[in-house]
């Protein structure tokens, strides 16, 4: 099951709730229509969304991470979450996260106990030494990355968010995500 997170959220549905006042049931089957959408499987025939699940899952599987803590958004800027099943030792009462984008690749990040945006600690920030960059960064290094903000090791990664590329042309990334794809049965 490929999990995405749609631009359609509840404050889609507070605002409806809003917007047609005492009418419970229009805004009741509005809230069944969202919740089917946000539900519904996505088009995995796209090479992109494809690509970009492969490349996920990928840094996932080397993190010793299952699909079921990984998150998409397909809104643009095109990002990811994977949750982290641990927390970082300055941060004990919050869970930590791996975040990517298509404008700045991957940060490692907390959670708030507001539900607001995340905390970004660090940025992977420049390229890699794999020949790929750091946007579409090898899961190895996502990973040395990932283990050494979680030891500590402020030498690496960057607290500023690095402008990798501009959001959009995804044929350029689907290009660059092709080595994670598996093959497509016949």
């Amino acid at each position: 099951m490929c999990h995405v997170l749609l631009p359609l959220s509840f404050t889609c549905l507070s605002w409806s709730r809003r917007r047609w006042g005492h009418d419970r049931r229009v805004a009741e089957r509005l809230g069944k229509t969202l919740t089917a959408m946000m539900n519904a499987p996505i088009d995995t025939g796209s090479s992109f969304v494809r690509g970009l699940r492969g490349y996920v899952t990928a840094v996932a599987a080397e993190l010793g991470v299952g699909w079921e803590s990984c998150a998409l958004d397909l809104d643009t800027p095109v990002s990811a979450y994977i949750a982290m099943d641990w927390r970082l030792n300055r941060f004990p009462d919050r869970d930590a996260a791996l975040l990517w984008d298509e404008r700045h690749g991957w940060a490692v990040a907390v959670e708030t106990h507001s539900g607001e945006d995340l905390i970004v600690l660090a940025y992977l920030g420049g390229g890699s030494a794999d020949g790929l960059d750091s946007v579409v960064a090898n899961p190895r290094v996502v990973t040395r990355f990932l283990s050494a903000v979680r030891a500590g090791d402020h030498s690496v990664g960057q607290p500023d968010p690095p402008a990798l590329r501009p959001a959009g042309n995804h044929d350029e990334l689907t290009a660059r995500f092709t080595r994670f794809v598996e093959p497509v049965a016949a």
